[in-house]
């Protein structure tokens, strides 16, 4: 009694998560649920899921999803868990706008609600903001570098704890090879710049 919902891929299509839902029985409310099979094995159920990341290997899986422990009584309350690997990482929190998952899979990054404003990186917070748009990790993944919404409608890229000024927009974020900076295309006062921003 179950039916395919949906799939998700990786990068070069090479790895495969299939997302199903149990059958609906119109004697009760609220009774479909879906699972997430990945690498032939079923994950937990839950009311939803979604923002699914699968790692270079596609050995890891990591998503968003509905607290498990949600009742009908409290449905506002505990709302999505960041699940990894089929085991609940983080959570419950009041809401979680976007995740971002190490090349290895060794870590997720996950941003909060903006009422919560909280940047994550697995399970401890990195940055009280939740404007978090784009983040990319060093080689070895051992430093995470963000761009982020700032004042006045512009962005701002944080590397290592240091924030860059503001600029009008940012390009995508490129460490160096032995991660000792991060650098980018930015415009600032209506010219295209290119950034090195140093560690």
């Amino acid at each position: 009694h179950k039916f395919f919902e949906g799939r998700d891929y990786d990068y070069d299509f090479d790895h495969l998560a299939k997302v199903n839902k149990t059958a609906y029985s119109s004697l009760a409310s609220d009774t479909t649920r879906v699972y997430i099979n990945f690498n032939g094995h079923n994950q937990g159920l839950y009311r939803w899921a979604s923002s699914f990341l699968i790692d270079d290997s596609g050995h890891h899986l990591a998503y968003i999803a509905s607290d498990p422990k949600l009742t009908r009584k409290n449905t506002h309350e505990r709302r999505a868990v960041v699940v990894y690997d089929g085991k609940v990482l983080a959570g419950p929190f009041p809401g979680i706008t976007v995740m971002f998952m190490s090349p290895s899979g060794k870590h997720v990054a996950y941003t909060l609600d903006l009422h919560s404003s909280k940047f994550y990186l697995d399970t401890k917070v990195l940055a009280n903001t939740s404007a978090v748009v784009d983040a990319a990790w060093s080689p070895d993944e051992a430093k995470l570098a963000f761009i982020a919404a700032g004042e006045h409608g512009k962005f701002f890229v944080v590397a290592n704890g240091k924030r860059s000024p503001l600029f009008e927009r940012i390009g995508r974020l490129g460490w160096s090879s032995d991660g000792r900076f991060v650098q980018f295309t930015a415009i600032s006062n209506s010219k295209v710049v290119t950034v090195k921003q140093a560690l």
